[in-house]
């Protein structure tokens, strides 16, 4: 199973899994990745050796990716948007919708993950 970086929630999932099913007799290797991004590649890819893996809702493009099933949500995944007040000076320093956003530099997440698209 496809999963993300060892420090991140979809990782410890799949380790927390893993050890459950040990218990029923079936055997799950855990492959870190970068991400949604990554694990959408992995699944994509019938080389890979990857079955199922660990993808944040809503980045999927069925198009791209006609053959995926979703078989659960597993976890309500908040969008928290972190700002310096400098950077809207001209919005009295507060970030009110997104489309503030245009034009800004913004980090949204590592090289892989879900939320780089």
């Amino acid at each position: 199973m496809a999963t993300g970086f060892p420090t991140g929630l979809y990782y410890q999932f799949g380790e927390r899994l893993k050890k459950e099913l040990i218990q029923d007799g079936v055997e799950l290797q855990v492959k870190t990745t970068g991400g949604t991004i990554d694990n959408l590649a992995l699944l994509g890819d019938p080389k890979s050796g990857v079955k199922f893996a660990m993808v944040q809702g809503g980045v999927g493009d069925m198009e791209k990716y006609p053959n995926l099933v979703s078989i659960a949500g597993l976890f309500y995944e908040t969008l928290w948007v972190w700002y310096r007040e400098s950077a809207f000076k001209n919005d009295g320093g507060h970030l009110q919708a997104l489309n503030q956003l245009k034009n800004k530099r913004v980090a949204i997440g590592n090289e892989g993950s879900g939320t780089l698209p």
